[in-house]
């Protein structure tokens, strides 16, 4: 494949940079998408920053959400992006800018990894291509501007860096601590950012170091491979153990509290859904994603059969065919659309921990990135055979197929969406706090908001008299005049870490705490007038 003209080093990195802002153009220019996951995330993402503004640097119970009654979601949702929006929220004092500069730093950085992903066995032009293809990605576009899936978003974000670094690790002939630690570090933020996206980013990963590792010259790299996941994994073993430890607590660790988000009912493609609007939307969102790197068409045969070189900028991978170097890339792209659809049903129902991705669309992540290095090659493939004449009227609807797909993607899922300004944002979630969870965050047995047994006040004293008491996130004080030995309820739903202590005149005991039949807090009090610390211990 002939050099051409190269792109300066520098302005081609700028080049990826300004992909990763013009696809946040609609943002800045209407306002922040209204998905449906928007409440949600900042139902999370404001007292989450109320907690680290007050000292809390690791926060453990959401406890204004469900009108003060609380839930453990703190404790399970990966808090990356919250510690990166609060840290946003701080610097600009606001969460619409805030927002605005958070996606924006996430965009980027997957147009960047894609660039330096594809810049490892290929020409700087050509990374730059596949920046620009990554930043318009139908599925990374339905993310953030239809559905507000912003954990998503940028764990997606963050995938191609982890591909870059295994990348780099499987052509290496020696070892690599820097790259190691990278793909530890870009794996570890994955973790403690999106979940599902972890399990499918592992595997995919995993397969790609396989693929990828040259097993005649450098076996000991899929070790490597493997002792940078490892790695990543420690980084991040903060959240994940706690929240593994925790799970059988909590009503997700003991079924799907919705068909919504059973994964049988979420295949694309397939006639056992065809009433879900999940699987129409997704569906719509994979055949955007085709078109757009329907090119790929162009370079597969050469892939798979063919031996010749890719021009390269890196002297460790010069040995190496384009097969050699695409191929990986090609095989988990297909791999990963397949289990978006009925035909993967068998491995779902096979393997541990798969069912909890929920929707198999999400696969369509994967897909998406580690065929854009693939798909920017032919695109640079159909621009010599136009200049060198040689170019067929298939090769042209074919990328007129991708200009189209690109275009009505861009305008139906970026351009086309519901957006809010500062003022319409701003209103918009503050008046979602306190508001209720998902079931799933709730403890095993607890009753939703709706269910539960009324209650004014924090605290039901149960015909002892409140004299005073002292309301705070992690902690409650009551104190109570003299009565009948009883149990008090408290308006926060009943979860182990909860522990509570009766102070009288003489003495200091722990209390008992059991959840009531609607899975809020009782506490056991004495007869003598006394203080009733309850107290959230991590």
């Amino acid at each position: 494949m002939p050099n051409g003209r190269q792109i300066n080093a520098y302005l081609a990195l700028l080049l990826a940079v300004v992909c990763g802002i013009v696809a946040m153009v609609p943002m800045y220019v209407w306002g922040i998408p209204q998905g449906a996951d928007l409440d949600n995330h900042f139902r999370f993402a404001m007292p989450f920053f109320d907690e680290l503004a007050s000292g809390n640097f690791s926060p453990g119970w959401l406890a204004e959400s469900n009108m003060g009654f609380g839930d453990a979601r703190f404790r399970f949702y990966p808090p990356f992006i919250y510690y990166v929006l609060a840290a946003a929220r701080y610097v600009t004092g606001e969460w619409y800018i805030a927002t605005m500069a958070v996606f924006s730093l996430f965009s980027v950085t997957g147009t960047i990894g894609a660039y330096f992903w594809t810049k490892q066995n290929l020409t700087r032009n050509i990374a730059v291509a596949s920046a620009a293809i990554f930043a318009i990605l139908p599925y990374h576009f339905a993310q953030f501007y239809q559905a507000s899936l912003l954990a998503e978003f940028a764990a997606l974000s963050l995938l191609p860096v982890a591909f870059m670094f295994v990348g780099r690790i499987s052509v290496s002939k020696r070892f690599s601590p820097l790259d190691i630690a990278g793909l530890g570090v870009s794996f570890g933020l994955i973790v403690i950012t999106h979940l599902p996206t972890m399990i499918i980013g592992s595997l995919s990963l995993g397969v790609f170091a396989l693929l990828s590792t040259d097993w005649k010259r450098s076996k000991r790299t899929l070790a490597f491979a493997a002792i940078g996941i490892a790695f990543g994994l420690l980084l991040s073993s903060f959240f994940w153990v706690e929240m593994l430890t925790e799970l059988p607590w909590i009503q997700a660790g003991h079924k799907v509290t919705s068909a919504y988000y059973d994964y049988r009912n979420n295949f694309l493609f397939s006639p056992f859904s065809a009433t879900n609007l999940n699987n129409w939307f997704g569906s719509f969102v994979a055949a955007m994603t085709v078109g757009l790197l329907l090119p790929s068409v162009f370079v597969l045969k050469a892939i798979f059969f063919g031996k010749q070189k890719i021009t390269t900028e890196h002297t460790e991978s010069t040995e190496r065919s384009g097969a050699e170097t695409l191929r990986p890339a090609v095989i988990i792209a297909i791999i990963a659309f397949l289990m978006t659809t009925d035909l993967s049903r068998p491995v779902w129902w096979v393997v541990p921990r798969l069912a909890d991705i929920q929707f198999p669309f999400r696969w369509l992540s994967v897909a998406s990135v580690a065929i854009c290095p693939v798909a920017a090659y032919s695109l640079y493939i159909f621009w010599e055979r136009v200049r060198e004449k040689k170019v067929s009227p298939l090769h042209v609807v074919v990328v007129l197929i991708a200009a189209a797909a690109a275009i009505y993607s861009i305008k139906e899922l970026a351009i086309d969406s519901t957006f809010l300004d500062r003022t319409a944002f701003t209103e918009r979630i503050e008046s979602v706090r306190r508001g209720p969870s998902f079931p799933d965050w709730l403890p095993v047995g607890a009753a939703e908001l709706k269910d539960l047994k009324p209650m004014d006040g924090p605290i039901d004293p149960n015909g002892r008299e409140v004299i005073s008491t002292n309301i705070q996130t992690h902690h409650r004080r009551f104190t109570l005049t003299a009565g009948q030995p009883t149990e008090v309820r408290i308006r926060t739903y009943y979860y182990p870490l909860w522990q509570a202590t009766v102070t009288t005149a003489n003495s200091t005991t722990k209390a008992q705490t059991k959840p009531a039949e609607d899975g809020t807090l009782l506490v056991t009090v004495l007869a003598e007038s006394c203080e009733v610390s309850v107290d959230f211990v991590k």
